[in-house]
């Protein structure tokens, strides 16, 4: 029970991710989750049973995160 509580925060936390990136690049939800689906063949309302792909989508939005958040980064840590 405690695992699959984990599991739908988790999914909350992504969901929530996504949608900010969306809003980043001008696009809504639906149009980021197509594109997400075409990209790394991820669908991001249906993590709960995708542990793996979980990861590749958080490292992908990792990996795309504007260079602000990049550049405060580099602040904290030098």
């Amino acid at each position: 029970m405690i695992l699959k509580s984990l599991t739908v925060k988790k999914c909350k936390i992504m969901l929530s991710l996504c949608q900010s990136m969306a809003k980043h690049k001008g696009m809504t939800l639906d149009e980021m989750r197509e594109f997400i689906i075409k990209k790394l063949n991820v669908d991001i309302k249906k993590l709960d049973t995708n542990p793996v792909g979980m990861l590749l989508l958080y490292e992908y939005l990792y990996s795309q995160r504007p260079a602000t958040c990049r550049n405060e980064e580099k602040k904290r840590f030098h």
